[in-house]
């Protein structure tokens, strides 16, 4: 395992999830950051499968090498226990039980030859397996 906090995640699920931005925080009290790139993407591919109303689910799952890993996800039905946040004009919703483990991540979408995807860097992880798709805190 290599001592890294970055990781990329790929793919997305499509759960319904329905909540209204006038409850999530704004940018500049989001523990999650969204870049532009990763902003223009996601509204890209949203817009793409008329899904604009729908919020970016951030989760943490048990698995990889490492321990654990991350899940990104187009989402419309809120859970209880929800926290939902705005980053990059993007709604956000995390699970009160991962935000101590994602606070303070920024989601990017990066290109190059050997492919495109969303990357996740986050301050929290103390490890990364050698493929960069699971981490440990």
């Amino acid at each position: 395992m290599s001592s890294a906090n970055t990781n990329t995640a790929a793919g997305s699920h499509t759960p319904n999830m329905d909540t209204s931005s006038e409850t999530a925080l704004e940018s500049d009290k989001a523990p999650i950051t969204v870049t532009e790139a990763a902003a223009a993407e996601l509204q890209r591919a949203m817009e793409a499968q008329d899904k604009q109303d729908m919020a970016l689910r951030i989760a943490v799952f048990p698995g990889g090498c490492a321990g654990m890993q991350y899940g990104l996800s187009l989402d419309s039905d809120g859970q209880p226990g929800d926290e939902e946040f705005v980053s990059g004009g993007i709604r956000l919703v995390v699970g009160r039980q991962d935000l101590p483990l994602v606070a303070g991540m920024q989601v990017d979408y990066v290109q190059s030859v050997s492919g495109s995807g969303f990357k996740v860097e986050n301050p929290n992880a103390s490890e990364s397996c050698g493929c960069g798709s699971s981490f440990s805190c």
